[in-house]
């Protein structure tokens, strides 16, 4: 009976697979037609105005200080190399598209997503079925000369995902268009509506007049010349270029006063060190850390806080995204819930010569997403075993002649 029932369940599930491709196929012949990524960035070669060709990266995985666990960068390559230390990129891409006799009408769905002649998705992101869920017309149109769309997701995801994925490629369409991008153009997006996004959006100089929030469905978004650019197709792997771009762009506005801090960054919310008093007491007292409180802080004082520091001690969280900004060199630890170890910190650590270790506890062996909203139970003895052996480093090298 059970093996029965599974196989029910097998079965159904594929009739679900294959009605939704029906219906793909259909909305394709009689509505709108996604394109897949390879189809999309074809469509748009004659477009092309800037192309960054993408070196390959050799990391390996990384094993936590006591050698129990181990950290992957599976989720960072292609199937067919998932055996292998090699990263690829993608090309890194800027188009500019303009109205002629082959494409007649650019338009932005609410979600951000390019659509061209108002039949054709592009997905230069991560899908684009969302471009389905609207009604093929709208009463009302906005039309701009210029626009720039560098998003295409109804979802916001994280500070992670604004800096990333939206801002890295702003840098990017900035370095390939120059300054003036912004005082000629409208940048039309779902808006995060953060505080951290309007700080960053400034500080590129863009008018708030210009920037669009493309989530109102009342009405369309249309343009003569459409700016675009791709994300690379795993959504952590941002491209060492990218991130070098970000950091060219940030760090020669913010001054840094008092380098050489031990910080430990603790998190509230999700993913809370359980034991948390014991960690901050063996870190003040015995390693002489100070403890820098989660709350809300300006662009500035994140960016600040991470070029002054020498070693950082913090849970996984969307937070250290800002080890974009710290020098080569720091010292990184980084904390895991056993049952959820994302690699993403590690991968921006090694692009950034920071030198990265991690400690994961031993709550749940078997790594799965629906664990991330778990707290941790931090392992004194290791984490103390593994400053020992990071602060012995530090200074070795900086004996070192």
């Amino acid at each position: 009976m059970k093996i029965l029932i599974v196989r029910l369940k097998i079965i159904l599930s594929r009739i679900k697979i294959l009605y939704f491709k029906f219906l793909i196929f259909i909305f394709g012949l009689l509505w709108r037609k996604a394109l897949d990524r390879n189809q999309s960035i074809d469509i748009l070669k004659e477009g092309i105005i800037y192309k960054k060709d993408n070196k390959q990266i050799n990391i390996a995985d990384i094993k936590s200080t006591d050698g129990s666990k181990l950290l992957s960068l599976d989720d960072f390559k292609e199937p067919h190399n998932v055996d292998k230390n090699n990263i690829y990129f993608e090309p890194s891409y800027v188009w500019k598209i303009t109205e002629n006799s082959t494409i007649k009408n650019l338009s932005l769905t609410s979600s951000g997503i390019a659509i061209l002649n108002q039949k054709l998705l592009l997905d230069l992101d991560y899908g684009n079925v969302s471009g389905y869920k609207e009604l093929p017309w709208k009463f009302n149109t906005v039309e701009y000369p210029m626009v720039v769309a560098p998003w295409s997701h109804p979802t916001s995801f994280s500070y992670f995902g604004f800096v990333g994925l939206i801002l890295s490629k702003l840098c990017r369409i900035e370095h390939a268009l120059g300054k003036d991008i912004w005082k000629d153009s409208r940048l039309c997006y779902p808006l995060y509506n953060t505080q951290y996004e309007r700080e960053y959006l400034s500080y590129l100089n863009i008018p708030e007049s210009s920037i669009i929030d493309t989530r109102n469905k009342n009405f369309q978004i249309k343009t003569k010349t459409l700016i675009l650019a791709n994300n690379q197709s795993k959504i952590n792997r941002i491209s060492p270029h990218d991130i070098s771009l970000l950091r060219q762009k940030f760090l020669p506005q913010i001054p840094v006063n008092s380098p050489g801090r031990r910080l430990f960054l603790p998190r509230r919310g999700k993913r809370i060190i359980a034991n948390e008093l014991e960690v901050r007491d063996l870190l003040e007292n015995i390693f002489e850390f100070e403890t820098v409180e989660d709350k809300n802080r300006s662009i500035e004082e994140q960016i600040i806080l991470y070029q002054e520091a020498s070693i950082i001690v913090a849970p996984h969280g969307a937070g250290l995204t800002n080890l974009i900004w710290c020098n080569p060199g720091t010292q990184v630890v980084e904390l895991f819930y056993g049952g959820y170890r994302k690699a993403g910190f590690y991968y921006l650590s090694q692009v950034l010569g920071l030198n990265y270790s991690c400690v994961i506890d031993d709550n749940f062996n078997i790594e799965n997403f629906v664990n991330q909203y778990h707290d941790m139970q931090v392992d004194l003895h290791i984490l103390r075993s593994t400053l020992d052996k990071v602060l012995t480093t530090k200074n070795s090298r900086i004996e070192s002649p």
